[in-house]
This record gives C-alpha cells, sequence and structure tokens, in this order.
C-alpha cells in the first residue's frame, strides 16, 4: 500500500480501489443493499446536512495552512437558509463522499488512517521521534511543513490527535480517537 499523491483522488469518485485503500465498500446503486445512501446527507443545498463542518474543524484547516484537505473535504454553496451557525453565504458542506447515485465507494480503512494510528502506538511507546516521522509522511502528501519534534507523550499525542482531525475528517473516526486517547472532554 501506499499514499495516493493527491488527497483529492481518494474522494472523486474516479479512484476506486486505489493503493491507499485497504478495504472499502463498494456502492453498487440505489438498486443494491450496499448502496452509498450516505452521499444525499451530505451532499445538496435543500437542508442542513448531517456531518456540517464545524467551526472548529474549518479553524483548524486554516490554521495548518491546509488547503488540499480543506478544499477536498469542504464544499461551500449558498444557500436560501441559514441557522446560527453558518450563514446562507457560502454554507459549508462535508464533500468526501460525492457521487449522490449511491455508486461511490467509502473506506473502512485506508493507508493514511493506519499510518497515523502506529504513530499513536509508537508515541504510547515512548517512540516520540517515530511517531512524529509518520505524522509527517502524511502531511507530506498534502505539501505541509514538518511538524515540530515532540518532547512529551501528551505533546506527541495532542500532535496525532490534530493531524488525524484533518486526514480523517467526516470519515468517523473523531468520536473514537477522542475517547481512546481520554481527550474527548479536553477537546470537545
Amino acid at each position: 500500500y501506499t499514499l495516493l499523491p493527491t488527497y483529492n483522488f481518494l474522494f472523486d469518485g474516479n479512484h476506486e480501489g486505489n493503493n491507499e485503500s485497504i478495504w472499502e465498500a463498494n456502492g453498487e446503486g440505489w438498486s443494491s443493499p450496499i448502496g452509498a445512501w450516505c452521499t444525499s446527507m451530505f451532499q445538496g443545498v435543500d437542508w442542513k446536512k448531517f456531518n456540517t463542518p464545524s467551526n472548529a474543524l474549518n479553524k483548524a484547516f486554516v490554521d495548518s495552512g491546509d488547503n488540499q484537505r480543506k478544499t477536498a473535504s469542504i464544499k461551500r454553496q449558498n444557500v436560501s437558509w441559514s441557522d446560527n451557525y453558518w450563514p446562507s453565504f457560502q454554507c459549508p458542506f462535508a464533500n468526501k463522499l460525492r457521487k449522490t447515485d449511491g455508486t461511490q465507494n467509502f473506506y473502512i480503512f485506508r493507508l493514511g488512517d493506519i499510518i497515523l494510528l502506529k504513530a499513536e502506538a509508537l508515541a504510547n511507546t515512548g517512540n516520540l521521534t517515530g511517531a512524529m516521522t509518520l505524522v509527517n509522511q502524511v502531511r507530506a502528501r498534502v505539501g505541509l511543513a514538518a511538524v515540530t519534534p515532540a518532547t512529551t507523550q501528551d505533546e506527541a499525542i495532542m500532535t496525532i490527535l490534530n493531524e488525524r482531525f484533518l486526514e480523517l475528517s467526516f470519515e468517523g473516526h473523531r468520536w473514537f480517537d477522542l475517547k481512546r486517547t481520554g481527550k474527548a472532554v479536553q477537546i470537545l
């Protein structure tokens, strides 16, 4: 397995079964029990969708200068409604599942996730240098500078959690990451 050189290819619907995909569910259309129905929950301007990007996620992308993953993960569109959190002008929507006909595959496991899980395991065993090397491998794919070497285990874990937040947004990992590391109350 290898990381795809272009992050956006993971979600454009044209590169399924790629070298980064370890296990993905095949979207076989609406007439199949494996149709990826969830795309309609994320795409379209008719109502506020599930998994609307949070202000915290948007800020994390901006603060890190991570335009590649932000663009691949969040789509902004004008809508005819607004709420207390987002205006009707350029309202954000999750953008990782883009085909709305139920045919887009979705990842169960992919290499970016596994690399960052290994980084977390290394940090938990005291190998902070090895952990940050893996984080930097994932960051390099999207053109981001290397992270500052961690000097404590907690610093390494927080760096890894932030990287997972950006790399895996809208892929169903965040809550479990925060619970597993005991950081849910602190971060949320």
